[in-house]
This record gives C-alpha cells, structure tokens and sequence, in this order.
C-alpha cells in the first residue's frame, strides 16, 4: 500500500515529471469475465495514446511496456477490487492491488495523478480488533481485506502483585473465620478479582493505543464487565475512533470477527465524515478557518492555508483536472485529503460542489464564501 507519507512523496518527486498513472477495475461477478479488465484497460489506454504529443510518444511507450510487465503476472482476474499505478519512465513508482474499487481509467500528465486513489488510502486504514475477556483480551489486525491475529493479554500476566485464591480462601475452608476487619474469604477473593481485571483493563489501554496509532480505527467487543472499562480508560483521541459492536463476542469465530471488523470500520470512517462536513459547514458560515467551493479552496491552497481539503466523488468526476491540483497542492504544503462517501458526500456536494477544506489561519474575505 502506498501510504499518506509516500504519496506525498510521489506527488513532490513526480511534479513536473511525464506520468503515466494508471487505475483498474479488478472486480469480478462472473468468472467467464476474469479477464475482461485487460481489455478495458487498453481502450483507456488507447484514449491516452491518441492525445500524446510526439515529442513525449517514447517516453509514453516506455512506461506502457513497464506497466505491460507489472501486469503479466496476471493471467487471469487481478484478485482485489482495485489495480493502481504510477510509472515514470525511468521506474515504476507504485503498483499494486488495492481493497477500494477503482474505475478504470489512464493518465499521461506531468506529475502523478493521485486524485482517485485517496479514496483507498481511507477505505484501507488498519483496524484493531479488541475482543474481551474476563481472562483474556485477544487482539487482531484488519488491513487490506486480511484478518491477522496479533497477541493476547491474559489474566495471569498482571497478576504478580495479588493475592493467589488459594491464599483468599483460606480463612472459608478453615470454617468461616473473619478476619479483624470482617472480611471474608469470598471479600478477599472478589478484591483479587476486580484487581486483575483493574490491570487487565489498564494492559489493553496502553497496547490497544500502541496498536492504534494516530489514525487506526478500533472495533471492541466481548465481556461485559471488561468492555465498558476499556471503552471509557482509552484515552478520548482513540476513543474517538473506537466502536463497541455486538458481534464480537468472547467466541467470536474468525468470520464473525472479519464481519464485525469490516462493518465496524464503515460505520466508524462515516461517523467521522460527518463529523468532519459538519464542522466545515459550520465553520465556513462563520468565516472562520474554513472555505467551501473549488475556487476559494483553490485560492487557500495559494496562500498556503489548507490543512485538511474534503472531496467527494461526483467532484471529481466532474471536474477531474482542477480537483487534482487542490489535491496535489494540499499534499505538498503538507495538507491532508479526505474523500468523503454517504449522507456527508450529499451535504458537501449541496454545500460546495464537493469540495471545501478546513484551513490553518482565516481566509482573508476576498475568498470567502
């Protein structure tokens, strides 16, 4: 996967380079069609060829033949819902299957155009699943359709400084004794308990936000006496991207944790694109640190303003060339893009065209909406 720091990258190192960028359809419902996006590529491709000016024609056939040997290894259906490649003509940048649908499409452009592939950056952030226990929390990885069980936290581990049970019981099996403070072996025993399950907790919390990162969705479920402690110990940026979701239970099978994973990663990433339409709207009907529209967020990436650009879809389908210089511009002042889906696609399309950005400082009032 070419993640946000590399793309960056490709989008600096490729400015005024001749790219070929290219996107594939990889998805499959009849496997009498496995091949047929061999052939859609290639009308895409021969759009392209058509429109080269004869002073570029070998370096575009150059980087046609390194993708051409990317892609031998092909020899049926791609095998993810998405292909994407940048090629220069002295290397091949990036190429690679993606877990986003793409459309397939081919670019020849000075600078790679990165536009269509932010989508697969969002829709591929990793995804921890957290499944409690009262003895044990196990903990997997979701990443690019790809389930991995990482390690566990159990019990035993953060018990070194309690009491054993035995210990706890001993007054009870010698007939009931109390101890000076009235305690009985049962109190003991249930202060042994709910110490271990204190450290349980606490052992999650720091590998779950180790794990998390600052950018990984969380999926929680299991117990009930371990799940709404660790839900409220994590700390609010990462509890933020948390989800408690009923179908991961303690004996949640492998389907049923990639299940819950996948839909609990889509509910978390529209949440947050709400979220983040919301405070746009919000903020650019105040004049404040915000712009919605091409030309205002165009004239903020100018002036160096933009910290975060929104983009939907039908924006970029409908007008592909300027959509990708706010995304390029963006990205090499250091911006971060956002492609938005659902019910904040349709605001953000109403309100801006489908574009807007959140910015570092005010806009000054002649790019105000």
């Amino acid at each position: 996967m070419l993640g946000s720091d590399a793309l960056v990258t490709l989008v600096r190192e490729s400015h005024d380079v001749v790219t070929l960028s290219v996107y594939i359809d990889g998805r499959v419902s009849d496997p009498v069609m496995r091949t047929r996006w061999r052939t859609e590529l290639q009308n895409a491709l021969d759009v392209v060829r058509a429109g080269v000016p004869d002073l570029e024609r070998e370096p575009f056939l150059i980087c046609e033949t390194r993708l051409e040997q990317v892609l031998s290894r092909f020899d049926g259906a791609i095998g993810s819902p998405g292909f994407v490649a940048f090629v220069t003509p002295d290397q091949v940048r990036f190429a690679e299957p993606v877990a986003t649908p793409m459309p397939t499409i081919a670019f020849w452009s000075r600078g790679a155009r990165v536009a269509p592939y932010v989508r697969a950056l969002e829709h591929e952030r990793p995804v921890l699943a957290v499944i409690g226990g009262s003895r044990e929390v196990r903990l997997y990885r979701w990443h690019v359709g790809s389930l991995q069980r990482l390690d566990s936290i159990t019990a035993r581990d953060v018990r070194e400084d309690s009491e054993a049970p035995d210990r706890a019981r001993t007054g009870s099996d010698a007939g009931g004794h109390r101890n000076v403070r009235g305690a009985t072996g049962a109190d003991d025993a249930q202060r042994v308990h709910d110490e271990v399950v204190h450290r349980l907790v606490n052992e999650t919390v720091e590998r779950v936000v180790q794990l998390a990162g600052g950018s990984g969705w969380v999926v929680l479920g299991g117990a009930k006496d371990i799940v709404p402690r660790v839900l409220t110990a994590l700390p609010r940026q990462v509890a933020e991207r948390t989800l408690v979701h009923p179908g991961m239970k303690t004996k949640a099978t492998i389907a049923d944790i990639r299940a819950a994973v996948e839909e609990g990663a889509a509910r978390l990433r529209h949440a947050r694109e709400q979220r983040l339409v919301s405070e746009l709207v919000e903020r650019a009907h105040k004049n404040a640190r915000a712009t919605v529209g091409l030309g205002p967020t165009r004239s903020a990436i100018e002036l160096g303003a933009v910290e975060e650009l929104l983009l939907t879809a039908a924006a970029w389908a409908a007008h592909p060339s300027e959509v990708e210089q706010v995304v390029s511009g963006t990205l090499m002042q250091g911006g971060v893009v956002e492609h938005v889906d659902g019910d904040a696609a349709r605001t953000l399309d109403a309100q801006g065209g489908g574009v807007g950005a959140l910015l570092r400082f005010p806009a000054p009032p002649q790019i105000r909406p």
